[in-house]
């Protein structure tokens, strides 16, 4: 068994230990979504299947959009009308009936969508933007989104004994919009409460998350899950996607995906004390 996380709102159901062991008792059920490498769409649940049908997107379209999102900036509208086509593109009239009718049998109407892509082009549209006219599905608490993308092997499973032990880094540079860091901290507190008093949970916050700072504390100590707060964009350079962390000056200092994860392959001291990685997520 693994340890689960999950961002939780008070009144949620209780987290269950037991045998050292973390996990939500949140129940839900699966809808899964399975686009294949010829252009076809596969619908299945407890409520049946559907397919295959034609996965019909513009593909050209929405290219086009994601490089004006890329330039541009975030912008909602722009951001819906991704994600509307995406939905209408996901759930034609035969997929959508199969869905409502599987959410309104799923327990507390809680229907996980599992997404199977097996192209890296379909693996790299931005899924999280699934809109169906009013909300973001992957916003929603009884909706969550796992994709899951083809790899070479499997990851294995990593079990935690004892508390989980959550790093908190909120990066907000002084040229970008405040983020708040102070609140954000407390509204993270006031969730994780019930957790850290019943010792499945211990959190740590940076709340100047400079580079250097978290390349110190991750030397210090050892922790599963780091949870990244904070600003990313795109550097036109390297044509890559960057989070912004602060300088020591306060300014924001661009952070490559490869950059972060040698540092922490080569800070997470887990790894050395017992030939296994201690850091089991990164949650951004």
């Amino acid at each position: 068994m693994v340890s689960c996380y999950r961002v939780c709102r008070p009144g949620l159901p209780r987290v269950d230990r037991g045998e050292g062991v973390v996990a939500m008792s949140l129940i839900y059920g699966d809808f899964d979504l399975q686009l294949t490498r010829d252009g076809q769409l596969r619908a299945t649940s407890a409520e049946g299947q559907v397919g295959p049908v034609p996965f019909r997107l513009d593909r050209n379209q929405m290219t086009l959009a994601l490089e004006l999102i890329e330039q541009e900036g975030a912008d909602p509208q722009l951001v819906r009308e991704v994600g509307r086509q995406l939905y209408r593109a996901l759930f034609p009239p035969p997929v959508l009936a199969l869905y409502e009718r599987s959410r309104g049998a799923a327990p507390g109407q809680r229907l996980r969508l599992r997404l199977y892509t097996e192209t890296d082009e379909l693996a790299r549209l931005p899924w999280e933007f699934l809109y169906d006219g009013e909300e973001f599905l992957g916003l929603r608490l009884d909706s969550p989104i796992v994709h899951h993308v083809r790899a070479p092997e499997t990851m294995p499973s990593l079990e935690v004994l004892g508390p989980l032990r959550l790093l908190v880094v909120i990066a907000s540079p002084e040229n970008y919009p405040d983020l708040r860091r102070q609140s954000q901290a407390d509204e993270l507190k006031a969730v994780f409460r019930d957790l850290q008093a019943d010792g499945a949970l211990e959190v740590e916050f940076l709340l100047h998350a400079t580079y250097s700072g978290l390349m110190r504390r991750l030397r210090s100590g050892e922790f599963h899950v780091l949870h990244y707060l904070g600003y990313s964009a795109y550097d036109a350079e390297s044509a890559r996607p960057v989070l912004l962390f602060e300088e020591e000056n306060g300014h924001a200092r661009r952070v490559s995906a490869e950059e972060l994860s040698g540092l922490l392959h080569r800070e997470d001291l887990g790894y050395l004390r017992r030939g296994a990685p201690a850091l089991r997520l990164m949650f951004i």
